[in-house]
């Protein structure tokens, strides 16, 4: 699914206590190199769902799959406020 998209979006995975996926929530869709994201939009849908766990997902259109810095910026941020 994400592949053929020409947008960055960021997603986030529903786990179970079993770490099965039990839903998928898009938080952001942004432009060619960059998805806004903020923690509130992350942890608000893993909080109503009584998640166990979760996985961010994000693609980069360009095809390379290297971390940015604000890709890391954003892990840690989100780390912190977890």
């Amino acid at each position: 699914r994400l592949p053929q998209l020409e947008r960055e979006v960021f997603y986030v995975l529903l786990l179970d206590g079993k770490n099965r996926v039990q839903g998928e929530v898009r938080v952001s869709e942004g432009s060619l190199t960059a998805a806004l994201v903020h923690p509130r939009e992350v942890f608000a849908p893993a909080i109503r769902a009584a998640a166990a766990a979760l996985i961010l997902v994000h693609n980069h259109p360009s095809g390379d799959p290297t971390p940015s810095a604000e890709d890391s910026a954003i892990t840690q941020r989100l780390r912190q406020a977890g």
